[in-house]
Protein backbone atom coordinates (compact mmCIF):
# COMPACT_ATOMS: atom_id res chain seq x y z
CA UNK A 1 0.00 0.00 0.00
CA UNK A 2 1.05 3.73 -0.65
CA UNK A 3 2.47 5.59 1.86
CA UNK A 4 -0.27 8.58 0.97
CA UNK A 5 -3.06 6.08 0.48
CA UNK A 6 -2.23 4.65 4.19
CA UNK A 7 -2.23 7.99 5.18
CA UNK A 8 -5.68 8.87 4.04
CA UNK A 9 -7.01 5.33 5.22
CA UNK A 10 -5.70 6.47 9.13
CA UNK A 11 -6.83 10.06 9.22
CA UNK A 12 -10.61 8.51 7.78
CA UNK A 13 -10.06 6.45 10.69
CA UNK A 14 -9.19 9.24 13.23
CA UNK A 15 -11.96 10.91 12.03
CA UNK A 16 -14.41 7.87 12.29
CA UNK A 17 -13.26 7.30 15.41
CA UNK A 18 -13.57 10.07 16.80
CA UNK A 19 -17.25 10.42 15.93
CA UNK A 20 -17.87 6.82 17.44
CA UNK A 21 -16.93 7.20 20.86
CA UNK A 22 -18.31 11.00 20.62
CA UNK A 23 -21.49 8.69 21.03
CA UNK A 24 -20.84 7.61 24.22
CA UNK A 25 -19.94 11.03 26.27
CA UNK A 26 -22.24 13.46 25.65
CA UNK A 27 -20.89 15.69 28.01
CA UNK A 28 -17.93 16.06 25.74
CA UNK A 29 -19.34 15.45 21.76
CA UNK A 30 -18.32 18.27 19.95
CA UNK A 31 -14.82 17.99 22.01
CA UNK A 32 -14.26 14.65 21.28
CA UNK A 33 -15.26 15.46 17.13
CA UNK A 34 -12.58 18.46 16.97
CA UNK A 35 -9.74 16.41 18.40
CA UNK A 36 -10.56 14.17 14.92
CA UNK A 37 -10.90 17.16 13.04
CA UNK A 38 -7.50 18.51 14.17
CA UNK A 39 -6.06 14.69 13.53
CA UNK A 40 -7.06 14.29 10.46
CA UNK A 41 -5.53 17.36 9.18
CA UNK A 42 -2.86 17.00 10.93
CA UNK A 43 -1.98 13.59 9.09
CA UNK A 44 -3.20 14.49 5.76
CA UNK A 45 -1.14 17.86 6.08
CA UNK A 46 2.04 16.91 7.46
CA UNK A 47 1.50 13.44 4.94
CA UNK A 48 1.35 15.57 1.79
CA UNK A 49 -1.72 12.62 0.94
CA UNK A 50 -3.72 15.34 -1.13
CA UNK A 51 -2.58 18.95 -1.63
CA UNK A 52 -3.86 20.93 0.97
CA UNK A 53 -6.34 22.64 -0.44
CA UNK A 54 -8.29 19.87 -1.40
CA UNK A 55 -8.14 18.56 2.33
CA UNK A 56 -8.69 21.15 3.93
CA UNK A 57 -11.91 21.62 1.82
CA UNK A 58 -12.63 17.92 2.16
CA UNK A 59 -12.93 18.67 5.92
CA UNK A 60 -14.53 21.81 6.36
CA UNK A 61 -17.30 20.16 4.08
CA UNK A 62 -18.18 17.87 6.82
CA UNK A 63 -18.35 20.55 9.41
CA UNK A 64 -21.77 20.46 9.24
CA UNK A 65 -22.35 17.08 9.53
CA UNK A 66 -20.42 16.69 12.57
CA UNK A 67 -22.28 19.83 14.37
CA UNK A 68 -19.59 21.65 14.70
CA UNK A 69 -20.62 24.46 12.68
CA UNK A 70 -23.51 25.63 10.51
CA UNK A 71 -23.13 25.75 6.36
CA UNK A 72 -23.56 29.21 6.69
CA UNK A 73 -21.14 29.85 9.45
CA UNK A 74 -18.61 27.67 6.91
CA UNK A 75 -19.29 29.92 4.21
CA UNK A 76 -19.09 32.73 6.13
CA UNK A 77 -15.83 32.45 7.77
CA UNK A 78 -14.19 31.72 4.27
CA UNK A 79 -10.96 33.85 4.81
CA UNK A 80 -12.03 35.82 1.43
CA UNK A 81 -9.58 39.31 2.61
CA UNK A 82 -6.53 36.30 2.87
CA UNK A 83 -7.28 34.76 -0.26
CA UNK A 84 -7.14 37.87 -2.53
CA UNK A 85 -4.07 39.45 -1.09
CA UNK A 86 -2.46 36.39 -1.82
CA UNK A 87 -3.75 36.12 -5.56
CA UNK A 88 -2.87 40.29 -5.91
CA UNK A 89 0.71 39.89 -4.01
CA UNK A 90 1.25 36.94 -6.49
CA UNK A 91 1.13 38.75 -9.57
CA UNK A 92 3.54 41.43 -8.00
CA UNK A 93 5.93 38.52 -7.36
CA UNK A 94 5.55 36.97 -11.37
CA UNK A 95 5.93 40.81 -12.36
CA UNK A 96 9.04 40.86 -10.35
CA UNK A 97 10.60 37.70 -10.99
CA UNK A 98 10.59 37.79 -14.50
CA UNK A 99 12.26 41.45 -14.63
CA UNK A 100 16.36 42.42 -14.44
CA UNK A 101 16.06 43.38 -10.67
CA UNK A 102 16.95 39.78 -8.93
CA UNK A 103 20.05 39.63 -11.59
CA UNK A 104 20.75 42.93 -10.87
CA UNK A 105 21.27 42.38 -7.57
CA UNK A 106 23.05 39.08 -7.86
CA UNK A 107 25.81 40.59 -9.71
CA UNK A 108 26.25 43.79 -7.21
CA UNK A 109 27.09 41.39 -4.90
CA UNK A 110 29.49 39.25 -7.03
CA UNK A 111 30.83 42.66 -8.01
CA UNK A 112 31.56 43.77 -4.60
CA UNK A 113 31.96 40.77 -2.34
CA UNK A 114 32.92 38.04 -4.49
CA UNK A 115 36.53 38.10 -3.35
CA UNK A 116 35.26 38.20 0.38
CA UNK A 117 33.66 35.22 1.20
CA UNK A 118 32.53 36.25 4.53
CA UNK A 119 31.13 39.14 3.43
CA UNK A 120 29.61 37.53 0.17
CA UNK A 121 27.61 34.96 2.50
CA UNK A 122 26.78 38.10 4.67
CA UNK A 123 25.69 40.04 1.61
CA UNK A 124 23.33 37.54 0.12
CA UNK A 125 21.95 36.71 2.97
CA UNK A 126 20.55 39.79 3.51
CA UNK A 127 19.79 40.51 0.14
CA UNK A 128 17.66 37.52 -0.37
CA UNK A 129 15.95 38.79 3.13
CA UNK A 130 14.82 41.82 1.87
CA UNK A 131 13.88 40.66 -1.59
CA UNK A 132 11.84 38.18 0.22
CA UNK A 133 10.14 40.41 2.36
CA UNK A 134 7.90 41.44 -0.03
CA UNK A 135 8.53 38.19 -2.72
CA UNK A 136 7.26 35.07 -1.97
CA UNK A 137 9.71 33.08 -0.24
CA UNK A 138 9.46 30.14 -2.62
CA UNK A 139 10.15 32.00 -5.98
CA UNK A 140 12.97 34.47 -4.24
CA UNK A 141 14.82 31.22 -3.31
CA UNK A 142 14.66 29.57 -6.83
CA UNK A 143 14.94 33.09 -8.90
CA UNK A 144 18.58 33.26 -6.45
CA UNK A 145 19.59 29.70 -6.48
CA UNK A 146 19.53 29.42 -10.14
CA UNK A 147 21.86 33.05 -10.13
CA UNK A 148 24.05 32.48 -7.55
CA UNK A 149 24.83 28.59 -8.92
CA UNK A 150 25.78 29.95 -12.16
CA UNK A 151 27.96 32.44 -11.06
CA UNK A 152 29.62 29.50 -8.47
CA UNK A 153 30.02 27.38 -11.86
CA UNK A 154 31.38 29.62 -14.06
CA UNK A 155 33.58 30.02 -11.76
CA UNK A 156 34.66 26.80 -11.28
CA UNK A 157 33.05 26.22 -7.64
CA UNK A 158 31.93 23.04 -8.29
CA UNK A 159 29.12 20.52 -5.72
CA UNK A 160 30.69 19.04 -2.65
CA UNK A 161 33.77 21.13 -3.14
CA UNK A 162 34.16 23.41 -1.81
CA UNK A 163 32.77 24.69 1.91
CA UNK A 164 31.77 28.46 0.49
CA UNK A 165 28.84 26.65 -2.45
CA UNK A 166 27.66 24.53 0.65
CA UNK A 167 27.52 27.82 2.77
CA UNK A 168 25.77 30.09 0.04
CA UNK A 169 23.16 27.58 -1.29
CA UNK A 170 22.12 26.90 3.04
CA UNK A 171 21.77 30.71 3.34
CA UNK A 172 19.43 31.33 0.01
CA UNK A 173 16.70 28.96 1.45
CA UNK A 174 17.10 29.63 5.25
CA UNK A 175 17.19 33.39 4.64
CA UNK A 176 14.43 33.55 2.02
CA UNK A 177 12.66 32.18 4.78
CA UNK A 178 13.17 34.28 7.73
CA UNK A 179 12.61 37.34 4.81
CA UNK A 180 9.36 35.74 4.59
CA UNK A 181 8.15 36.89 8.08
CA UNK A 182 9.71 40.81 7.98
CA UNK A 183 6.76 42.12 6.06
CA UNK A 184 3.01 41.27 6.04
CA UNK A 185 3.27 40.43 1.89
CA UNK A 186 6.32 38.49 2.56
CA UNK A 187 4.12 35.10 3.40
CA UNK A 188 0.89 34.72 3.62
CA UNK A 189 1.22 33.06 7.24
CA UNK A 190 1.60 37.32 8.22
CA UNK A 191 -1.67 38.28 6.60
CA UNK A 192 -3.53 35.37 8.39
CA UNK A 193 -2.21 36.00 11.71
CA UNK A 194 -2.94 40.14 11.22
CA UNK A 195 -6.60 38.61 10.43
CA UNK A 196 -7.01 36.50 13.57
CA UNK A 197 -5.16 39.34 15.47
CA UNK A 198 -8.08 41.64 14.15
CA UNK A 199 -10.85 38.87 15.41
CA UNK A 200 -8.88 39.37 19.15
CA UNK A 201 -9.68 43.31 18.99
CA UNK A 202 -6.22 44.28 18.09
CA UNK A 203 -5.38 45.99 14.55
CA UNK A 204 -1.86 45.31 13.20
CA UNK A 205 -0.94 47.66 10.55
CA UNK A 206 1.53 47.47 7.93
CA UNK A 207 4.06 49.38 9.76
CA UNK A 208 3.56 48.51 12.64
CA UNK A 209 4.45 44.67 11.57
CA UNK A 210 7.52 46.18 9.64
CA UNK A 211 8.86 47.20 12.38
CA UNK A 212 8.75 44.12 14.45
CA UNK A 213 9.37 41.80 11.55
CA UNK A 214 12.89 43.88 10.19
CA UNK A 215 13.85 44.81 13.11
CA UNK A 216 13.85 41.23 14.06
CA UNK A 217 14.58 39.71 11.12
CA UNK A 218 17.71 41.21 10.10
CA UNK A 219 19.50 40.32 13.06
CA UNK A 220 18.32 36.93 13.18
CA UNK A 221 19.53 36.79 9.30
CA UNK A 222 22.63 37.92 10.07
CA UNK A 223 22.95 35.53 13.28
CA UNK A 224 22.12 32.86 10.60
CA UNK A 225 25.02 33.49 8.39
CA UNK A 226 27.46 34.12 10.98
CA UNK A 227 26.34 30.69 12.88
CA UNK A 228 27.20 29.44 8.77
CA UNK A 229 30.33 31.21 8.55
CA UNK A 230 31.37 29.42 12.37
CA UNK A 231 30.36 25.97 11.34
CA UNK A 232 31.49 26.21 7.85
CA UNK A 233 34.14 28.56 7.70
CA UNK A 234 33.77 29.49 3.76
CA UNK A 235 37.12 29.47 1.97
CA UNK A 236 38.34 31.98 -0.53
CA UNK A 237 37.67 31.00 -3.90
CA UNK A 238 41.42 30.87 -5.92
CA UNK A 239 39.32 32.34 -9.32
CA UNK A 240 37.37 35.64 -9.25
CA UNK A 241 33.70 34.66 -9.08
CA UNK A 242 32.02 36.02 -12.52
CA UNK A 243 28.80 37.42 -13.62
CA UNK A 244 27.26 38.52 -16.68
CA UNK A 245 25.85 41.73 -17.15
CA UNK A 246 22.15 43.12 -17.62
CA UNK A 247 20.39 45.79 -18.59
CA UNK A 248 17.07 47.25 -17.43
CA UNK A 249 14.34 47.30 -20.12
CA UNK A 250 11.19 49.61 -19.55
CA UNK A 251 9.69 47.24 -18.32
CA UNK A 252 11.62 46.71 -15.66
CA UNK A 253 11.43 50.21 -14.72
CA UNK A 254 7.74 50.40 -14.59
CA UNK A 255 7.42 46.97 -12.75
CA UNK A 256 9.81 48.70 -10.25
CA UNK A 257 7.75 51.78 -9.70
CA UNK A 258 4.77 49.62 -9.60
CA UNK A 259 5.85 48.05 -6.80
CA UNK A 260 7.50 50.91 -4.75
CA UNK A 261 4.19 52.48 -5.50
CA UNK A 262 1.75 49.10 -4.02
CA UNK A 263 4.87 49.42 -0.60
CA UNK A 264 3.91 53.17 -0.25
CA UNK A 265 -0.09 52.02 -0.47
CA UNK A 266 0.58 49.54 2.29
CA UNK A 267 2.65 52.12 4.69
CA UNK A 268 -0.05 54.72 3.54
CA UNK A 269 -3.11 52.06 4.88
CA UNK A 270 -1.02 52.33 8.76
CA UNK A 271 -2.64 56.38 8.58
CA UNK A 272 -5.90 55.68 6.52
CA UNK A 273 -8.37 53.67 6.98
CA UNK A 274 -10.48 53.82 4.05
CA UNK A 275 -7.45 51.69 2.79
CA UNK A 276 -6.43 48.26 3.58
CA UNK A 277 -3.19 45.86 1.55
CA UNK A 278 -5.32 43.91 0.19
CA UNK A 279 -7.32 47.03 -1.80
CA UNK A 280 -3.57 48.09 -2.59
CA UNK A 281 -2.80 44.66 -3.97
CA UNK A 282 -5.38 44.24 -6.15
CA UNK A 283 -5.15 47.94 -7.61
CA UNK A 284 -1.52 46.91 -8.09
CA UNK A 285 -2.16 43.54 -9.65
CA UNK A 286 -4.62 45.87 -11.71
CA UNK A 287 -2.42 47.97 -13.07
CA UNK A 288 0.25 45.40 -14.43
CA UNK A 289 -2.39 44.08 -16.74
CA UNK A 290 -2.81 47.99 -18.15
CA UNK A 291 -2.18 48.51 -22.05
CA UNK A 292 0.43 50.86 -21.43
CA UNK A 293 2.24 48.59 -19.20
CA UNK A 294 1.32 44.84 -20.39
CA UNK A 295 3.26 43.70 -17.28
CA UNK A 296 1.24 40.87 -16.99
CA UNK A 297 -1.65 38.91 -19.15
CA UNK A 298 -4.01 36.18 -17.68
CA UNK A 299 -2.29 33.25 -19.02
CA UNK A 300 1.05 34.07 -17.28
CA UNK A 301 -1.20 35.15 -14.21
CA UNK A 302 -3.16 31.56 -14.06
CA UNK A 303 -0.01 29.64 -13.77
CA UNK A 304 2.05 32.22 -11.59
CA UNK A 305 -1.15 32.04 -8.86
CA UNK A 306 -0.31 29.32 -6.26
CA UNK A 307 -3.89 28.46 -6.44
CA UNK A 308 -3.70 25.55 -3.81
CA UNK A 309 -2.46 28.10 -1.27
CA UNK A 310 -5.18 30.45 -1.69
CA UNK A 311 -7.91 27.44 -1.61
CA UNK A 312 -5.96 26.45 1.61
CA UNK A 313 -5.83 29.77 3.20
CA UNK A 314 -9.46 30.56 2.79
CA UNK A 315 -10.30 27.05 4.33
CA UNK A 316 -7.89 27.42 7.46
CA UNK A 317 -10.06 30.34 8.97
CA UNK A 318 -13.13 27.99 9.31
CA UNK A 319 -11.42 25.29 10.82
CA UNK A 320 -9.87 27.36 13.83
CA UNK A 321 -12.89 28.91 14.20
CA UNK A 322 -14.70 25.54 14.05
CA UNK A 323 -12.36 24.06 16.63
CA UNK A 324 -12.20 26.83 19.02
CA UNK A 325 -15.63 27.25 19.33
CA UNK A 326 -15.72 23.62 21.11
CA UNK A 327 -13.52 24.71 23.97
CA UNK A 328 -11.13 22.05 23.55
CA UNK A 329 -8.48 24.10 23.27
CA UNK A 330 -9.17 26.41 25.99
CA UNK A 331 -9.30 22.84 28.37
CA UNK A 332 -6.13 21.54 27.19
CA UNK A 333 -4.20 25.23 27.55
CA UNK A 334 -5.85 25.32 31.06
CA UNK A 335 -4.73 21.46 31.91
CA UNK A 336 -0.59 22.15 30.34
CA UNK A 337 -0.36 26.14 31.61
CA UNK A 338 -2.33 26.94 33.96
CA UNK A 339 0.79 26.14 36.71
CA UNK A 340 3.19 28.11 34.88
CA UNK A 341 1.97 31.89 35.66
CA UNK A 342 5.31 31.88 37.88
CA UNK A 343 7.65 31.79 35.74
CA UNK A 344 8.90 34.76 33.79
CA UNK A 345 6.51 35.47 30.74
CA UNK A 346 9.83 35.73 28.30
CA UNK A 347 10.69 32.74 29.68
CA UNK A 348 7.59 30.26 28.91
CA UNK A 349 7.59 32.27 25.14
CA UNK A 350 11.12 30.84 24.58
CA UNK A 351 10.11 27.56 25.62
CA UNK A 352 6.73 27.78 23.39
CA UNK A 353 9.24 29.48 20.56
CA UNK A 354 11.54 26.21 20.87
CA UNK A 355 8.93 23.73 20.60
CA UNK A 356 7.08 25.31 17.73
CA UNK A 357 10.89 25.79 15.99
CA UNK A 358 10.67 21.38 16.32
CA UNK A 359 7.34 20.79 15.29
CA UNK A 360 7.96 23.36 12.15
CA UNK A 361 10.13 20.35 11.29
CA UNK A 362 7.52 18.05 10.65
CA UNK A 363 4.57 19.89 9.33
CA UNK A 364 5.52 21.08 5.36
CA UNK A 365 3.59 24.56 5.06
CA UNK A 366 3.21 28.02 6.93
CA UNK A 367 -0.70 27.57 6.65
CA UNK A 368 -0.47 24.38 8.49
CA UNK A 369 1.49 25.82 10.90
CA UNK A 370 -0.98 28.97 11.61
CA UNK A 371 -4.09 26.65 11.35
CA UNK A 372 -2.52 24.30 14.13
CA UNK A 373 -0.82 26.09 16.47
CA UNK A 374 -3.16 29.56 16.13
CA UNK A 375 -6.33 28.85 18.56
CA UNK A 376 -4.17 26.66 20.82
CA UNK A 377 -1.85 29.85 20.97
CA UNK A 378 -4.91 32.28 22.03
CA UNK A 379 -6.23 29.59 24.87
CA UNK A 380 -2.61 30.02 26.29
CA UNK A 381 -2.86 34.01 25.93
CA UNK A 382 -5.94 33.38 27.87
CA UNK A 383 -4.69 31.01 30.27
CA UNK A 384 -1.46 32.90 30.96
CA UNK A 385 -2.28 36.39 30.23
CA UNK A 386 0.61 36.19 27.97
CA UNK A 387 0.26 38.36 24.92
CA UNK A 388 -1.71 36.84 22.20
CA UNK A 389 0.43 39.11 19.75
CA UNK A 390 3.39 38.19 20.68
CA UNK A 391 2.18 34.32 20.55
CA UNK A 392 1.48 34.70 17.16
CA UNK A 393 3.94 36.94 15.68
CA UNK A 394 6.65 33.78 17.11
CA UNK A 395 3.89 31.60 15.36
CA UNK A 396 4.36 33.30 12.11
CA UNK A 397 8.11 33.41 12.65
CA UNK A 398 8.28 30.25 12.59
CA UNK A 399 6.33 29.33 9.58
CA UNK A 400 8.10 31.25 7.42
CA UNK A 401 11.07 29.94 9.05
CA UNK A 402 12.20 26.10 8.87
CA UNK A 403 15.59 24.87 9.82
CA UNK A 404 15.80 21.37 10.60
CA UNK A 405 14.52 19.19 7.60
CA UNK A 406 14.59 19.34 3.90
CA UNK A 407 11.94 17.24 2.75
CA UNK A 408 9.05 19.07 4.68
CA UNK A 409 9.92 22.39 3.02
CA UNK A 410 10.43 23.04 -0.71
CA UNK A 411 12.46 25.87 -0.83
CA UNK A 412 15.59 23.87 0.32
CA UNK A 413 14.81 20.95 -2.07
CA UNK A 414 15.11 24.27 -4.80
CA UNK A 415 19.29 23.95 -3.28
CA UNK A 416 19.68 20.58 -2.26
CA UNK A 417 19.09 19.18 -5.71
CA UNK A 418 22.26 21.13 -6.76
CA UNK A 419 24.38 19.26 -4.65
CA UNK A 420 26.17 21.66 -2.70
CA UNK A 421 25.03 20.49 0.91
CA UNK A 422 23.99 17.28 2.28
CA UNK A 423 20.62 16.71 4.40
CA UNK A 424 23.47 16.56 7.60
CA UNK A 425 24.70 19.71 6.95
CA UNK A 426 20.93 22.11 6.76
CA UNK A 427 20.73 19.92 10.38
CA UNK A 428 24.10 20.42 11.90
CA UNK A 429 23.18 24.14 11.18
CA UNK A 430 19.73 24.20 11.84
CA UNK A 431 19.93 22.80 15.39
CA UNK A 432 22.36 25.36 16.65
CA UNK A 433 20.73 28.22 14.52
CA UNK A 434 17.11 27.02 15.96
CA UNK A 435 18.43 27.37 19.46
CA UNK A 436 19.45 30.87 18.75
CA UNK A 437 16.85 31.79 17.12
CA UNK A 438 14.14 30.82 19.72
CA UNK A 439 16.17 32.90 21.82
CA UNK A 440 16.70 35.71 19.94
CA UNK A 441 13.80 36.04 17.97
CA UNK A 442 11.18 35.41 20.67
CA UNK A 443 12.66 38.18 23.15
CA UNK A 444 12.79 40.57 19.79
CA UNK A 445 8.97 39.60 19.25
CA UNK A 446 8.21 39.48 22.87
CA UNK A 447 9.26 43.45 23.40
CA UNK A 448 8.75 45.05 20.42
CA UNK A 449 5.24 44.52 20.40
CA UNK A 450 4.60 45.39 24.14
CA UNK A 451 6.47 48.56 22.89
CA UNK A 452 4.40 49.36 19.14
CA UNK A 453 1.07 48.92 21.48
CA UNK A 454 0.48 45.57 19.98
CA UNK A 455 0.24 44.24 23.56
CA UNK A 456 -2.94 46.48 24.36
Amino acid sequence: MEKKTAAVIIAAAALISSVVVSQFYADCTLQLRAVGVLAACLILWISEALPISISSLLIISLLPFLGLMDFGDVISNFGVNTALFIMASSGITIALSTGAVPKCLTNFLMKKCGGHPIMLVIGVSVTVALFSAFVSSLATCALFTALIVSALKSSGIKPGQTNLGKALMLTVPACAGIGGFMSPAGTPANILVIDILAQQGIEVTFLKWCAVGFTVGVPTVLLFALTVILVFRPEKNTEPITYSEVRFSSKDVATLVIVIAVIAGWVLTSFCTAINTTMVAVIGLGVMFLPPFRLLDMPKFSRGVNWDLVLAMGSVSILMTAVSNTGLLSDISGALFSNITTLSPLLVMMIISLVISVLRAFIPTTTAVIALFAPMLISISETTGLSVSALLMTASFWAATALLLIHTEPIYLISYKEGYFREADLLRVGVVSSLVLSAAATAGIYYLTLMTGLQA
